[in-house]
């Protein structure tokens, strides 16, 4: 059963989003917890005493603690980069601010149902792909990591180091051969000897990328133009909603 958590400080909105979400399980017969709050102070007691949602929507301009400082509670303090996070609002003004809360993606009020029923697949594609696992094997032993907990693969003399949120993996083999074992649009050559899940970059340049575990990785010059067209697309995505 996936925990939804909807935060909106309208209440109309979050009742339209839940009776949405409502059919949406019934229709592909899927099975939701939701719990609703309305304001950010009371979702953040709710986070900091341990729940946690697999989705929340989360509205920006909430009283109390905004919905941009709720991410940061929820990527920064707790440290939980598996909730996927929808933010809401009627405003298109907040795209830089929300890049580094690493959302999924962007609702403009009024809610549009098509929209919402097109991002429940969306995130559904997500979460399976994020439970998809890389086997390896290390001194006689196979290891299955989750693409969702890998924040990059790096090629070093003939070793792979496999960073995740839960530490580092090694083995020996060749990053090329592991990329084609990868689905093509959940990670992103950056460098012939950087592969990086997009989910977990916290700030970008022309010339290099930090991850969220404050690695600075260095982007080649050859595939510099792909990788700024990839990070514009997200960005592109969260400002509008697309």
């Amino acid at each position: 059963m996936l925990n939804i958590v909807v935060c909106d400080d309208e209440k109309g909105t979050c009742e339209e989003l839940k009776e949405i979400l409502r059919k949406h399980a019934y229709k592909n017969k899927i099975m939701y917890h939701i719990e609703t709050f309305y304001t950010g102070t009371s979702l953040s007691n709710y986070l900091m005493t341990g729940h946690r949602a697999d989705i929340l929507f989360l509205d920006i301009s909430l009283p109390g603690i905004d919905g941009i400082n709720i991410g940061k509670i929820i990527r920064s303090t707790i440290g939980d980069e598996q909730t996927v996070i929808v933010y809401i609002s009627s405003s298109k003004s907040y795209a830089l601010e929300l890049f580094q809360n690493r959302p999924f993606d962007f609702l403009i009020k009024p809610l549009k149902e098509e929209k919402i029923i097109s991002l429940m697949g969306k995130i559904f594609r997500f979460l399976g792909k994020n439970t998809a696992c890389l086997e390896f094997q290390n001194n006689g032993k196979l290891y299955r990591i989750p693409y969702g907990d890998i924040l990059y693969l790096q090629s070093e003399k003939r070793k792979i180091r496999i960073v995740t949120v839960k530490g580092v993996k090694e083995y020996y083999g060749k990053l090329s051969e592991t990329e084609t074992k990868l689905p093509p649009d959940t990670f992103l050559k950056i460098h012939k000897s950087y592969l990086i899940n997009p989910h977990f970059v916290e700030s970008y340049s022309y010339e290099q990328i930090t991850m969220v575990d404050g690695s600075v990785l260095n982007v080649s010059q050859t595939q510099r133009p792909s990788v700024r067209k990839k990070i514009l697309e997200n960005e592109r995505k969260w400002k509008y909603g697309d």
